[in-house]
């Protein structure tokens, strides 16, 4: 389940054909715009399916592993009143989250990656850290508040400063067309002046750490790839390391301890798939930054060719097992997709939707 501006739906959708693996793609953001959705019921509970341009089915058993990665947000008819748009829009959720719940039922066997129950809670930013800390990570002095005495009190008990970040990530477009996307930052005293602008928006401050550099470690199944990246000489400074211009990036050799805190935070969570962000301090150290269920990581291949990334993701969707392991390539790479009639059409796609669109995830941007 992905979408027509999701890079990594796109590629892994051609990779997991290239391995000729049978692949139903639902694009859900063409609900109820342009796709009809219909669920069929019987008196005696038989259930039937039918998606406009899917052959997707409540049948028992029919598929092996069900990947719930971007899409979730329908699309309405734009010449609906802002009141009726809000009411279509919300209906349509309701009935797509019903009916990805209801495969997920019929496919008891297959795995969720990841399963829609678990969604709100492995995106929790508190819960995040609380569960990092029991899996054995060192996670950052933290407080989540919109109190405006405790938040400069904590303010004050900070060495090296005071980072904010949001519990998601937020962007729009301002009346000049600029666009605007939201990051982690450091704040100072002025920042914290208004009680009104603190108790508006509870937000998450920690502690500025001082790091050596930082890992992005994927984990799926028993697998788990990462790189390690350090800033350039000529740094801007930024405290979120993508948005710095030349990121220094190699591949990183996940050692069993920090594999092992990684499988025992997804299971406490419930979740197959994580893209971890870890800082390492300058004695080796690992400190939990967080985890994104449906982070992306084909940059990874991007920045590190020898990694192996889509080969080694396609293959794990095409096992089946919450227990596969990547052990020999296939032969495919990120640079045959991105060599492709498709990832062009995406690229552009995507460059048109950073353009027009009034408003839009920084995940799609992130591509």
């Amino acid at each position: 389940m992905s979408e027509a501006l999701d890079f990594h739906g796109r590629a892994v959708l051609w990779g997991l054909r290239q391995l000729n693996q049978s692949v139903d793609w639902w694009d859900r953001t063409l609900t109820p715009v342009r796709d009809e959705v219909t669920v069929t019921l019987t008196s005696c509970g038989d259930s039937s399916l039918a998606v406009d341009g899917t052959s997707l089915t409540l049948d028992e058993g029919a598929y092996k592993s069900i990947w719930n990665r971007r899409g979730q947000q329908p699309t309405v008819d734009p010449e609906l009143c802002d009141s009726d748009k809000t009411l279509a829009r919300h209906e349509a959720k309701f009935l797509l989250e019903g009916v990805v719940a209801c495969i997920e039922d019929r496919n008891r066997g297959a795995m969720a990656v990841n399963s829609v129950r678990t969604k709100t809670i492995a995106n929790s930013k508190l819960h995040q850290l609380v569960t990092a800390a029991r899996a054995g990570f060192t996670i950052p002095e933290t407080i989540f508040s919109n109190s405006p005495k405790k938040i400069r009190g904590f303010a004050a008990t900070a060495g090296q400063g005071v980072i904010v970040k949001m519990h998601i990530p937020y962007s729009w477009r301002d009346a000049s067309g600029n666009v605007h996307i939201s990051g982690t930052m450091p704040i100072s005293d002025e920042d914290l002046k208004s009680d009104r602008s603190l108790k508006s928006a509870p937000m998450i401050f920690q502690h500025k750490l001082k790091s050596h550099s930082e890992l992005r470690v994927v984990v799926f199944g028993r697998t788990a790839l990462a790189i390690s990246q350090s800033r350039p000489v000529n740094s801007k400074g930024f405290v979120d390391l993508r948005w710095e211009e030349e990121v220094v990036a190699t591949e990183y050799d996940v050692p069993p301890i920090l594999k092992g805190m990684c499988l025992r935070f997804m299971a406490a969570v419930g979740i197959n798939y994580a893209a971890f962000d870890i800082l390492v301090d300058e004695d080796g150290g690992y400190t939990f930054l967080e985890a994104n269920e449906a982070g992306q990581f084909l940059f990874l291949e991007e920045q590190v060719p020898s990694l192996p990334m889509l080969d080694a993701f396609c293959q794990y969707l095409a096992s089946g097992s919450p227990d596969f392991e990547y052990r020999a390539g296939s032969g495919l790479t990120l640079a045959q997709y991105m060599a492709t009639d498709d990832a062009t059409d995406c690229r552009e796609l995507i460059a048109r939707h950073w353009r027009e669109s009034d408003k839009f995830s920084p995940f799609e941007l992130a591509e």
